[in-house]
């Protein structure tokens, strides 16, 4: 998987390859769209999680918010 990054990395970084290859430079906006699509389900998913230590003293990490009370 790392390795098919760096050659998607080098096609946008190697003029010669995005002649090839019929592409163009990725410009400031389209980064931090890229980037931002990215990034937002992660944060979602990680700021849905809740994490508890059972009385065992293992820790136990909930998919979504507990409900309060018994």
């Amino acid at each position: 998987m790392g390795g098919s990054l760096a050659l998607q990395g080098l096609t946008l970084a190697v003029p010669g390859l995005r002649g090839l290859l019929g592409l163009a430079p990725i410009g400031l906006i389209d980064g931090v769209v890229v980037g931002a699509s990215a990034l937002l389900p992660l944060v979602v998913n990680e700021t849905t999680k809740t994490i508890e230590i059972s009385e065992t003293g293992k820790t136990l990490i909930h998919l979504a918010p507990q409900p309060q009370g018994g």
